[in-house]
Formats: C-alpha cells, structure tokens, sequence
C-alpha cells in the first residue's frame, strides 16, 4: 500500500462542517440588517432615485401616495 497517497486525500467532512481556511473570528453583524427585517415579511425593497426620495420624509408615506395613486388607477 502507497502511504504517500493516501495522505494527499483530504480528510472527509460533513457538509454542514465548514472549511477551515474559513475565519469569521472576526465578523461583525450587518447592520442594517434589523431595519429590513423589522415587520416588513413579504415586502419588497427597491432603491428610489435621490429626487424622488427627497419628496418623501418616510417608506409610510410613500406607501401611503402609492396606494392612494392606486386607488385612483383603478377606479
């Protein structure tokens, strides 16, 4: 039996394990991530213009403009 060749095998993992070249010691959480999770299940984000996110002073009021022009549209 060749020794040598057995030891170029990498040891088996689980697929849950992670790999070891992989340092997240020092991550750090995302901050922003608790503003887009807060109550918004089944929402959608979309990135405005600077222009037109001036016109609004919240995502309230916008939607609320948005849902009014759709009341309108629709008759």
């Amino acid at each position: 039996m060749n020794t040598k060749k057995a030891s170029m095998q990498p040891a088996k993992r689980s697929r849950d394990e992670m790999r070891p070249e992989y340092d997240f010691s020092n991550a750090r959480p995302n901050r922003f991530a608790k503003r887009f999770a807060r109550g918004r299940a089944g929402g959608v984000l979309v990135l405005l213009e600077p222009d037109v996110a001036k016109a609004f002073k919240s995502s309230e009021k916008l939607n609320a403009f948005l849902r009014a022009t759709l009341a309108a549209v629709k008759g």
